[in-house]
């Protein structure tokens, strides 16, 4: 899934365990974990 938050483009990702995975595309060695796309 992608999407816009505050102008960058975050790419969402579902993991084996169900946690997600946030990747913002303009910054690429920023990421972020959580148990829902949400937190």
């Amino acid at each position: 899934m992608k999407d816009k938050f505050d102008g960058f483009t975050v790419n969402l990702y579902l993991d084996e365990d169900g946690d997600w995975l946030a990747h913002f595309v303009e910054l690429p060695n920023i990421s972020a974990f959580a148990d829902a796309p949400e937190r």
